[in-house]
């Protein structure tokens, strides 16, 4: 702050003896030399001012007696706020805990009282359709990875569109081609995110055929029956899983390594060519 107003207080300061309405003025010498680029080398002077007239006593960096923020009106000691903000440091910190700790608990859970639900003959997919279980295992699975490219997908190339295809057109090619194909002409990535919303929607109706339970489950692994009509009945197991491991963990590690997260064949010809011809053949 105080850097900050000596940045930017020129006029205020042509005045040696004018105080701020803070409080404080600063000595005008050691103004002249400040260095606005590196503000931890500043050289300063402070001179705290009371509400009447100045103290005389100036403060810098090398006095032992430094002004506390903490420190009460007589100088004394230091007031109970740091306890307090420590103590809330620890509050927001074990909330936070708590809260990736339940999350991970209930992703856990669903994960496998849904597999269990899948080789157990409870799933529409293998009681209904007669798909042996190892196989809709297999589906539901590369449903959600495919799932996962796709989000994670369109986050990277609406994010390299002012990035130079020249600069990583020899460390990552398949990122290269997969940005030529969406970013030229310009009207091919409004083509793609249409496509690309028609196999989202695909993606997610195939994994509510194979995956969604039964209307009356049996119970899974002996578990109650209160706990197979929250998870599986509702489908809430299946929305857990699908959101937290083919939507927003794909999202979040897209946004931090965009190249490397669309150098593979895979987007480029199940997500960025299908999305592209599923939007050309009129079909949307």
């Amino acid at each position: 702050v105080t850097s900050f107003a000596f940045c930017s207080s020129s006029a205020i300061m042509s005045n040696e003896n004018e105080r701020s309405a803070f409080g404080f003025k600063v000595d005008k010498e050691n103004y002249n030399s400040v260095d606005c680029v590196q503000p931890t080398s500043i050289s300063f002077s402070i001179e705290k001012i009371s509400s009447e007239e100045a103290t005389g006593h100036t403060l810098s960096e090398t006095d032992d007696d430094r002004y506390s923020p903490f420190q009460d009106k007589e100088g004394q000691g230091e007031t109970d706020s740091y306890d307090e903000h420590d103590d809330s440091n620890w509050l927001l910190f074990g909330v936070e805990v708590f809260k990736y700790a339940y999350s991970m608990g209930l992703l856990i859970f669903s994960v496998v009282i849904l597999c269990g639900a899948i080789f157990e003959d409870q799933t529409k997919g293998s009681a209904e359709k007669n798909i042996p279980p190892i196989a809709v295992f297999c589906i539901f699975w590369f449903l959600i990875f495919w799932l996962a490219m796709m989000e994670g997908g369109q986050g990277c190339l609406v994010g390299l569109q002012p990035i130079e295809p020249k600069l990583y057109k020899d460390t990552h090619p398949k990122s290269f081609k997969n940005t030529q194909l969406v970013h030229h002409p310009k009207e091919n990535m409004e083509r793609f995110i249409v496509g690309r919303q028609f196999l989202v929607v695909l993606v997610m109706f195939l994994m509510n055929i194979v995956a969604s339970t039964v209307e009356d489950p049996e119970s899974v692994f002996g578990l109650p029956d209160t706990i197979i009509s929250i998870f599986l009945s509702s489908g809430i197991a299946i929305i857990l899983v699908a959101i937290m491991i083919g939507q927003l963990t794909a999202q979040i590690n897209a946004a931090d390594c965009m190249l490397d997260f669309i150098n593979n064949y895979f987007q480029l010809y199940f997500i960025t060519c299908t999305s592209l011809a599923i939007e050309y053949s009129g079909l949307l």
